[in-house]
């Protein structure tokens, strides 16, 4: 019996981008994402190579110049993690790094309020 998935989320209210990563030279970074309409922004990062990575998001005023946000995290290979921009911006981006390279898929979820 196939059980039905979540209701659709109604124009506007939620919206998904991914990317992936490979680590070459030490980091990588995913492209920017437009998030100064948003409420709420989740980054999922799961690390889908064969080496430990570290792993943080980036704020920018304009996507071109970087702050990098203040948390950090370490996975392992096979796990995810989310992480919450502490800081807020008009344009964020994760960013990667590996010391024997690697690989990471990378889910950037945003919600935005319902106004009436």
């Amino acid at each position: 019996m196939k059980l039905p998935g979540p209701p659709p989320s109604p124009d506007g209210f939620f919206a998904e981008s991914t990317d992936s990563l490979v680590i070459r030279q030490g980091r990588a970074e995913t492209r920017f994402i437009l998030i100064g309409s948003a409420e709420r922004v989740t980054v999922f990062v799961k690390n889908t190579g064969q080496s430990p990575i570290s792993a943080w998001l980036q704020n920018s005023p304009n996507a071109i110049d970087t702050v990098d946000d203040p948390q950090v995290i370490d996975l392992a290979p096979g796990e995810i993690k989310a992480v919450v921009p502490y800081l807020f911006s008009r344009f964020i981006r994760l960013a990667a790094a590996g010391p024997d390279g690697g690989q990471a898929f990378v889910w950037f979820q945003i919600q935005r309020m319902c106004r009436a």
